[in-house]
């Protein structure tokens, strides 16, 4: 994004030193963090490679058949809640065809006021099942029909509400849990299931998700019209305007937020309470009880010379936390994340993997923004964590456990 940003394909303002500061002082911290770990572990003698071929997996038995089941459910979910988002829309604008030639006017509907009459939270369930959906497929080392049922879910809830956040979401969570878990099962899995892991399929099933991610995100940019004429584009960009997937839009939104970042530091006038940003939906809950102001889900925009609003993860950690918070947030998520990462591949315990996969997350975005804003992040964790108990389990013993 750095190396973006410097290309100054739009006029960008310069970054001040400050921004500078912060960016390299948390970066270090990040790896600092890591290390302490790391290093922490080789002083007490402890194996550097953590990976296993002991481990259990009872998520896996019986074929992995309730762990597929969760994945029907839950994608089933998730396509209730997009249709459902659509037929409100529907009802909203008169026809389909009115909704898709004024989906610009929906997205800015979306932006400064609710679409009444949605089901709120349940779509939520989508980011489960695309976690759910990652782990199914490495376990069976190939992109299956059932596994695709979360990204049509993702992709239809992202055209009624024409963004492109939630496609990034889903990319990033299934990419990490299927990783994650296949590197786990590697050691495992030929002996217990006499499956043979094959790199090609990993490819495949790999660019296959990205393919689709980046195809829906198109068709969700030329759903809203994006704005391409930007006056301060260069004539290299400017020459991109009419390109489906490379433009001068696709372009700000990979490079801008650290020009946000530089322009939020220099200004320095805004004010937040402690972690309000951060945990901003756990402020929004409590705000229902009257214990705590509400916080707007949008950001404040910054002109660098064209208006855009979010500022990388550090804007966040900032405002909430200070100067101190931009050392230490990024320190505890490098310390946690290593410590999870060791803990998954020395024990193969699901619910250190649900909490690694959704870190991760914080981490694979935290160019853009801090994730935790949005309240996905919090209720499809807190989804996979009461799904868990009832799949990491037999069959027979659920049935015993439920009769």
């Amino acid at each position: 994004m750095l190396i973006l940003y410097e290309m100054k394909l739009l006029n960008y303002v310069d970054l001040i030193d400050r921004a500078w500061f912060i960016i390299i002082v948390a970066f270090i911290s990040f790896l600092l963090g890591n290390l302490t770990f790391f290093f922490a572990r080789m002083a007490t003698n402890q194996e550097s490679i953590p990976f296993s071929a002991d481990l259990k997996f009872p998520i896996f038995n019986n074929k992995a058949r309730l762990l597929l089941y969760a994945l029907l459910i839950t994608s089933i979910i998730s396509l209730f809640a997009a249709i459902q988002n659509w037929i409100v829309l529907i009802k909203l604008f008169g026809s389909l065809e009115t909704v898709l030639i004024k989906a610009n006017l929906a997205y800015k509907v979306r932006i400064h006021e609710k679409i009444p009459g949605l089901i709120p939270y349940i779509a939520t369930f989508s980011y489960s099942a695309v976690v759910l959906s990652g782990i199914y497929s490495a376990y069976k080392n190939r992109i299956t029909l059932v596994s695709f049922l979360p990204f049509l879910a993702v992709l239809l809830k992202s055209l009624a509400m024409v963004g492109r956040v939630g496609l990034l979401m889903a990319m990033v969570l299934f990419i990490s849990s299927y990783f994650l878990t296949k590197n786990a099962l590697n050691p495992n899995i030929e002996k217990t299931n006499k499956i043979k892991f094959s790199n090609k399929k990993t490819i495949v099933t790999v660019f296959a998700v990205i393919i689709f991610i980046v195809g829906s995100a198109t068709l969700v940019k030329s759903l809203r019209g994006t704005y391409e004429n930007f006056q301060s584009a260069s004539k290299v960009l400017k020459q991109t305007r009419n390109n489906a997937i490379i433009s001068p839009s696709i372009y700000l939104y990979l490079s801008s937020h650290v020009g946000v970042l530089s322009e939020y530091l220099y200004e320095d006038r805004e004010t937040a309470s402690w972690g309000e940003n951060t945990f901003a939906p756990i402020y929004n809950l409590l705000s229902k009880f009257d214990l705590a102001k509400p916080v707007s889900i949008y950001l404040k925009g910054y002109y660098i010379p064209m208006w855009t609003n979010t500022g990388t993860y550090l804007r966040e950690i900032y405002a909430d936390f200070g100067d101190w918070g931009v050392f230490l947030i990024p320190y505890l998520l490098g310390l946690f994340m290593t410590f999870l990462w060791f803990k998954f591949y020395q024990t193969g315990n699901i619910y250190v993997l649900t909490f690694l996969i959704y870190f991760y997350l914080i981490i694979s975005l935290g160019f853009f923004t801090m994730v935790t804003r949005d309240g996905n992040w919090f209720i499809s964790l807190f989804i996979l964590l009461l799904i868990f108990p009832l799949i990491n389990k037999s069959p027979a013993r659920l049935l015993k456990e439920y009769t």
